[in-house]
């Protein structure tokens, strides 16, 4: 489990890596908004083109070895990106590059309740969450230090290698990644069967459709951030502090989450945590000093870092081992969709209203996700009854 953790530590430290730098560099060389959602549409976005995809490569092709594969083909793609410099190629290396890796995220996730016990599952998740943040807080720092002193090309280097021991090491990693399939489970669902469950589940339903609205904010707020730090003339240092600083206490966050709590508490902690991430926003919105809105809206960070640990445990817990990539995947196919709209919308959104106006917009849309995820905690109480009945019958 530790191998899984530290697995995904350096690879997320590659990729914020990598990421935080092509988008300073783009911006820095086009000044153009529209270029930076092109840039996240690539790396993020077109995720939401692949999820179907992703899952059942998970769920049919072994997952360690769908998982390794990912991540040596990506790493191979960013060593080709050393020797490339035009801003149009270097975007369309970092879409290939995120093709590649498409299917590893869905199929990681899926695997972790097969690789700990069911006691210990939101341990687990926390785990993966607290890797995930080291990972934003190690890599935006890493990438912004050596394209200082090295630029773009040995970003992507480090980048490259950083894929290649993900791959080592969950190659080590002891275990089995998915459960003893039987005749009847390979013949569940094909493609939609992620979205079947979806609609089914009234907790991944209310679930995805709050996270949904939350992804298309941060689309927005991604794409308000190069020029929120433009404006107050923090320059690539400042930019990459604004991923740092969010990253650091969602690390808090992720520690929270593992803890032993009620399993009744659960959603409501959950809801708290979205609520957290819309007040940030509030106080980036219309705070007039940079390092205020650092130090203030960085707090909205516990509130993510507890809330994704937390939503992945209660989807995992809602849905078979047999069908759990595909689920995966289709929430991929939702969230990063309208991830990739709200990067799209955030262009124009930047223009006419600014950073900070930018940010009040995603507050307020931040609200209405609060909102709709109060819906969880009867959500969950309701499955957990149905659940109680049938193993009375």
């Amino acid at each position: 489990m530790r191998l899984l953790a530290a697995a995904r530590a350096v690879s997320f430290s590659g990729s914020f890596a990598a990421r935080i730098a092509l988008i300073y560099v783009i911006y820095d060389r086009t000044r153009s908004s529209t270029w930076v959602s092109a840039v996240l549409v690539a790396d993020v976005g077109v995720l939401g083109l692949l999820g179907p995809i992703s899952g059942w490569i998970g769920d049919h092709l072994g997952r360690r070895r769908v998982m390794i594969v990912s991540e040596v083909a990506a790493g191979v793609v960013f060593a080709l990106l050393i020797f490339a410099n035009a801003p149009w190629l270097l975007v369309v290396g970092s879409l290939v590059a995120t093709i590649a890796n498409a299917p590893f995220l869905p199929t990681s996730t899926a695997a972790l309740p097969n690789l700990v016990a069911d006691d210990d599952l939101r341990w687990a998740n926390s785990m993966q969450a607290l890797s995930s943040n080291a990972g934003l807080v190690v890599g935006p720092m890493v990438g912004g230090w050596l394209l200082a002193v090295g630029g773009i090309h040995l970003v992507f280097a480090v980048n490259a290698v950083s894929f290649v021991a993900s791959a080592f090491v969950i190659g080590r990693v002891r275990g089995r990644f998915e459960a003893v399939r039987t005749a009847g489970d390979e013949r569940v669902g094909g493609l939609r069967a992620g979205y079947q469950v979806i609609a089914r589940s009234r907790v991944i339903l209310t679930v995805t459709a709050a996270l949904a609205l939350a992804h298309f904010t941060f689309g927005l707020a991604m794409v308000a951030d190069p020029a929120l730090a433009k404006h107050f003339n923090a320059g690539p240092f400042g930019y990459a502090v604004l991923y740092t600083g969010w990253g650091a206490v969602a690390l808090v966050g992720a520690w929270f989450a593992g803890r032993a709590v009620d399993r009744a508490q659960v959603p409501y902690r959950v809801v708290i945590g979205l609520g957290m991430v819309a007040f940030a926003c509030v106080a980036i919105a219309v705070l007039p000093w940079f390092w205020a809105i650092v130090a203030v809206g960085s707090l909205g960070g516990i509130g993510s870092g507890a809330l994704f640990p937390l939503t992945t445990g209660l989807i995992q817990q809602h849905s078979a081992d047999s069908v759990r990539a595909r689920v995966f995947g289709a929430i991929d196919t939702v969230d990063k969709s309208i991830f990739a709209t709200g990067m799209v919308a955030g262009a124009p959104l930047v223009s006419a209203l600014g950073a900070q106006g930018s940010y009040g917009v995603t507050a307020a849309l931040l609200t209405v996700a609060t909102v709709i995820m109060c819906g969880l905690p009867a959500a969950v109480r309701r499955a957990d009854r149905s659940v109680a009945l049938a193993a009375e019958v």
